[in-house]
């Protein structure tokens, strides 16, 4: 695979890859969260044959393949997210190893050449990179597997089939965090694997029954803890070789299609787009509980079966789980603890990257006036991309598939071609409306003319012509014998030039409706055709570029290697030539040099279909399967033309602007009422606010008070507090001063004691010490001589022991030899089994074990002497075991062989059934044939006798000949007759068309009549409704009248009655006018005095409520002071014999208080009411 960065290509190469839509959703593990410098979190998926690296913050790196491949068939992701290994499919496959940041250049190469398939089905690396791991795919399934060596570079060290002798499909394999056993999972396979210096040994599952269901997905949770899953929704643990269900699975028959491993539990992605969360739970029977279930919102694009989930990807760090589907598109989930705590309804999951089609994309198209990318697919949607924001603009699904789309040079219609019918669609805002459709079934071919007056649209091998503006068919080209592949128009829009699978190029004329050049070449079929101003080019399925002068004629032709090219475009200023190939790369020719390609560049997984440039020319579009790329065109030396000439009009339709219109007066309506409620409660916030600051103030004063006083006594204590600790401070150190004399004095004497004490222990410890060293003389004489005598003893002892040594060294000998040929002659016998294996491998099986049991009762009795023997019958045990194996493979063979042989006998069997039945066949033939031959005989007796009976009719003959030559006559009198006849009715339909005519402009005479006959009646009642303005009424009907009245109107006299019936009428509506501007004056003055009245009564009681205001104010302060007074008494009172009248009057100031605020009520009610009524500047209701 080579390379290519995202705009920073070198100036040498001509396109640059810019944008790329879908996601391969065949390839298995194709979507994982990279290492970045950032903080932001890259996303690595697979787009066709390309790898692309997504950066969150918009920028993407691309690499993409080259002709030794034909697509991505899986990928995984190294443990330190540095590294990321892609299975690359094609007749020697290869797993490549990339960089995930800076270069992203091509580390190293694996490859295995005796892996039987095409393909690696999945692939995986051990936890410490040291091991790696692939599983071939069909059909000999083997499973791969390498071993790191130095660096990056891995060496095959085993390989050993993994599928069943059926040769069921194998889904996934992988390598347990412990990095030593291997899992692999398929349709009715669940198998484990040991491998230890490079040797993949099988492990038994203890599957038991379930051995035959198919399970999906398989994830390892643990060194010891597997999780696996099955197309009915269960999930099982696999733990220390005990397998079972678990508790909180599903179980709901939806296929669970991946399973990864979190901190706490695990994820599972099933079909219909759900998505379930599992953590470990503290029940030790139940080991894991489900957490929260969330499904991908059907918006109405997808079908059930659309949402399965096929992949996943987790970034702890962001606590980000990416997800693919089956249906190709890349979503992904917050799945935080704060997240999942709540309701799973509101958690929601969300697009990764834009949307695109789930099937094959059959369509493209571009526009001039707006940055606009028309596609349709089989998957029946319609989509309208911008490629300068990368957003999509319109996506609409419909009920049946769609074959082919071609968008107006405005972007404003397109005209999509159908399975049923042929649909004129028009783009307002966000949806498509249909205006029109045709009756052309499965239209694969559609395009607008350059100037977007004319569409033609292929319908089998004709090419219909139809004016964009009338929806109305002009023209229908005929010519072609095959079904029409690609089409497209001359510059001046006047010629047509198509190709067919016939093998014709073919140039029309639409104003004659008639073909101008043709040019066919015989045993081919022609792809797709391009043209500029002095050359046609076509491309054919025989892998050859043709170039045709003006007049058609072959100028020259071009091979274009092994694969052909399927769709053409050119660029008139750079002179370039675009070619789409079958093997999904794409080819830039030099129009001067057309014998080789300037640049090849490999995308696509499957066949380019389409190519399609912007007007502008530095733009190319390719679709092929469900991909779809956008490359830079950049070429030396060409000045790049500006694309920023787009316009920003749409269409909309007078309903929704009216609709728009409506909701913008509501709004500003809303947000009028809004403010002014705003405004009132911020004003009434603000006088709470200060009535809540002063009642504050007066709070904190008082507080303020209180606060001080407790200062002082505070202050007072501490005083106190300080003198008392001062005056037991000074007692107390008196009190030391004796207490540490006395001490001093009695440790002095005891320290007198213990020098003493130590003096004499001096003298006893040299005295021992003495006696010791006499006591160690005599001990070392007594240990020299008992030395000598052992010396003595063990010298004899060694020559005995030296003698059995040499007496058993020569039994050893013995025993070696002995050993020897019978290990030669076990390994005779062996051969010889080896031989015999095919034929009583169960007899020779037997024998070989019982001969191991003797060997090996042998061996256990020679234990003792030798430990060599063990490890030479461990040898033979393991020999033992592969003649085993090698059974087993010899009756698997067996087996296979007999099957081929029973499936050959029963060929035979038919064969031998079909000789019999065409013996048959052919004995009655023969039957048939002999009575043909006696049938021939009786008939050729029957002509015989025919043709003497005919002899007399000859002269019958001959007279109606005669008559048949004066018939002749009267027919050439007829004929001439007819022609006379057909001259006179030849006539007759010209002047019947010169009627039609004459009625069709009649007709239209009289449609603009009626038109303006309308347009009259809605400006007369436009005029109508100034009918209560007489001004405006007398503009309007001037007008009204220039406008329409051109020629001069003869007055007439009015009729004396008319005249005097319109003055009884004026004065009697002057007089009832004059009447209704006295009962409007007299109104007006009545008001005026109400109005007077309610404002002198207004006055009035406002000066009322400011008198009760200040004597409520005046009672309260003086309700404040007598409790301040009461409050004051009663705390420099002390009590004494005089307690009685004290208290009387404590309770004649009680009463007082009370009757004051049973005032204070009475004067707040009265003030309320007052309030309820009417204030000045308020209107009374009239």
């Amino acid at each position: 695979m080579s390379y290519v960065n995202d705009y920073m290509r070198q100036q040498t190469n001509i396109l640059t890859l810019r944008n790329c839509y879908g996601v391969n959703s065949k390839v298995k593990n194709n979507v994982f969260f990279t290492e970045s410098e950032n903080d932001d979190s890259i996303i690595c998926y697979p787009c066709g044959q390309t790898v692309v690296f997504h950066n969150t913050n918009g920028t993407e790196h691309y690499i993409t393949g080259n002709n030794s491949y034909t697509g991505i068939s899986s990928m995984c992701l190294f443990p330190e997210k540095k590294l990321v290994a892609v299975a690359m499919k094609g007749n020697e496959p290869a797993i490549q190893i990339y960089q995930t940041s800076k270069d992203y250049e091509k580390m190293r190469h694996l490859f295995f050449p005796g892996l039987g398939s095409t393909e690696y089905v999945s692939i995986d690396v051990s936890s410490d990179g040291n091991y790696f791991v692939g599983q071939g795919g069909a059909p000999d399934y083997n499973l791969v597997l390498w071993s790191h060596v130095e660096g990056l570079k891995y060496k095959p060290v085993g390989h050993i089939c993994s599928s069943t002798p059926e040769r069921d499909p194998v889904y996934q394999c992988s390598i347990s965090p412990s990095n030593d056993i291997i899992c692999v999972t398929g349709s009715g396979i669940f198998k484990l694997y040991q491998f230890d210096e490079g040797i993949i040994k099988p492990i038994q599952s203890g599957l038991g029954k379930r051995q035959n269901e198919s399970y999906l997905a398989h994830c390892w949770i643990t060194a010891d803890r597997l999780i696996i899953s099955n197309e009915h929704g269960d999930l099982f643990i696999v733990e220390h070789e005990d397998y079972k269900l678990l508790p909180c699975s599903p179980s709901d028959s939806l296929g669970i299609h991946c399973i990864i491993a979190t901190e706490n539990g695990f994820i599972c992605g099933s079909e219909h787009g759900i998505v379930t969360i599992y953590e470990e739970s503290k029940d030790e029977q139940e080991l894991y509980r489900r957490v929260s279930t969330i499904q991908i919102d059907n918006d109405g694009l997808y079908e059930p079966e659309d949402l399965t989930i096929t992949n996943f990807t987790y970034d702890e760090v962001h606590e980000l789980l990416a997800l693919t589907t089956v249906s190709g598109q890349l979503f992904y989930v917050n799945v935080s603890s704060s997240d999942l705590l709540r309701d799973s309804e509101s958690i929601k999951i969300s697009y990764l990257t834009m949307p695109f089609h789930l099937k094959t994309i059959t369509g493209i198209d571009t526009c001039i006036r707006k940055p606009f990318i028309a596609t349709c697919s089989l998957d029946g949607t319609v989509r309208v991309l911008d490629y300068h924001k990368s957003s999509l603009v319109v996506c609409q699904r419909f009920n049946t598939p769609c074959y082919s789309i071609a968008i107006h040079p405005s972007g404003l219609y397109c005209v999509v071609g159908f399975a049923d019918k042929l649909k004129f669609l028009k783009i307002l805002g966000t949806t498509l409306v249909e205006e029109k459709f045709f009756a052309v079934r499965k239209c694969e071919e559609v395009k607008f003319c350059h100037g977007g007056q004319y569409f033609a649209a292929v319908n089998g091998t004709i090419i219909n012509i139809y004016n964009t503006f009338t929806l109305q068919p002009i023209h229908s080209l005929r010519g072609h014998t095959g079904k029409i592949r690609s089409l497209t128009w001359r510059d001046e829009d006047t010629n047509i030039i198509s190709v067919g699978q016939d093998g014709s190029v073919l140039e029309f004329q639409l104003k004659y409706e008639k073909k101008v050049n043709d040019y066919q070449v015989k045993g081919c079929q022609m792809n797709s055709v391009a043209t500029d101003e002095k050359y046609t080019y076509a491309v054919s399925n025989d892998a050859y570029i043709r170039i045709f002068d003006q007049s058609f004629q072959p100028d020259n032709e071009y091979s274009t290697g092994d694969s052909s090219i399927t769709s053409l475009a050119i660029t008139s200023p750079q002179k370039l030539l675009f070619g789409g190939q079958q093997n999904g790369s794409l080819r830039v020719y030099h129009l001067s040099s057309l014998d080789s390609f300037e640049e090849q560049i490999f995308c696509h997984d499957e066949s380019v279909s389409r190519i399609v440039l912007n007007h502008y020319g530095n733009l190319l579009v390719s679709i092929g399967g469900s991909s779809m790329f956008v490359y830079e065109i950049s070429v030396e030396g060409h000045q790049q033309l500006g694309d920023s000439r787009y316009t920003e009009e749409i269409l909309i339709s007078t309903q929704e602007l009216q609709e728009k219109n409506e909701m913008i007066s509501k709004l500003e309506q809303m947000f009028a009422d809004l403010k002014s409620n705003n405004d009132y409660e911020q004003r009434k916030r603000e006088i709470e606010f200060n009535e809540r600051v002063k009642e504050q103030n007066t709070n904190f004063q008082s507080e303020m008070k209180q606060k001080i006083t407790q200062l002082y006594a505070i202050r007072e204590k501490k005083n106190k507090t300080e003198r008392s600790k001062e005056n037991l401070l000074t007692e107390q150190s008196a009190k030391a001063k004796t207490e540490k004399h006395k001490l001093e004095q009695k440790y002095n004497q005891k320290i007198a004691a213990a020098m003493n004490q130590i003096h004499q222990l001096k003298q006893e410890a040299e005295n021992e010490r003495q006696g010791l060293l006499s006591q160690s003389k005599s001990n070392e004489e007594q240990h020299n001589k008992d030395i000598s005598q052992l010396r003595d003893d063990t010298n004899e002892e060694l020559r005995h022991k030296q003698d059995e040594i040499n007496s058993l060294e020569e039994e050893r000998v013995l025993e070696r030899d002995r050993h020897e040929e019978e290990m030669r002659q076990t390994a005779v016998d062996h051969q010889i089994l080896v031989e015999k294996l095919t034929k009583k491998y169960q007899f020779e099986l037997d024998k070989a074990k019982e001969e191991t049991l003797k060997l090996s009762g042998e061996n256990t009795i020679k234990e003792n002497s030798e430990k060599a023997h063990e490890k030479e019958i461990t040898k033979l045990m393991g020999k033992l075991k592969e003649l085993e194996i090698k059974l087993q493979e010899y009756t698997i063979r067996l087996e296979e062989k007999q099957k081929e042989t029973r499936k050959v006998m029963k060929e035979n069997r038919e064969r031998e059934d079909m000789i019999v039945e065409k013996e048959r066949q052919i004995f009655d033939l023969k039957k048939q044939n002999q009575e043909l031959e006696k049938y021939k005989f009786v008939l050729d007796n029957e002509i015989t006798t025919l043709n003497e009976e005919i002899k007399p009719s000859k002269d019958k003959i001959a007279t109606l000949r005669q008559t048949m030559g004066s018939m002749d006559k009267k027919l050439k009198n007829y004929m001439q007759t007819n022609k006379r006849l057909k001259d006179k009715i030849d006539e007759l339909r010209h002047t019947i068309d010169d009627n039609q005519q004459d009625i069709s402009k009649k007709r239209f005479t009289l449609r603009d009549a009626q038109v303006y006959h309308k347009r009259i009646l809605a400006q007369i009642h436009d005029i109508v409704q100034h009918i209560q303005s007489p001004a405006k009424l007398r503009e309007e009907v001037k007008m009204f009248y220039q406008k329409h009245v051109n020629t001069k109107i003869q007055k007439n006299d009015l009729d004396f009655d008319v005249q005097k019936e319109y003055e009884r009428q004026r004065l009697h509506l002057e007089k009832s006018v004059d009447q209704l501007k006295n009962k409007l004056v007299k109104v007006t003055q009545k008001s005026k005095t109400e109005n007077s009245r309610i404002m002198h009564e207004n006055v009035m009681l406002i000066n009322e409520i400011n008198q009760l205001r200040r004597e409520s104010r005046i009672l309260k302060s003086r309700l404040r002071e007598k409790e301040d007074r009461v409050s004051q008494k009663v705390a420099m009172q002390v009590p004494s014999s005089a307690g009685d009248d004290l208290n009387q009057a404590v309770e004649m100031q009680k009463l007082e208080i009370g009757q004051l605020r049973t005032q204070l009520e009475q004067l707040e009610q009265d003030q309320r009411s007052v309030s309820s009524r009417p204030i000045s500047r308020e209107s009374l209701p009239p």
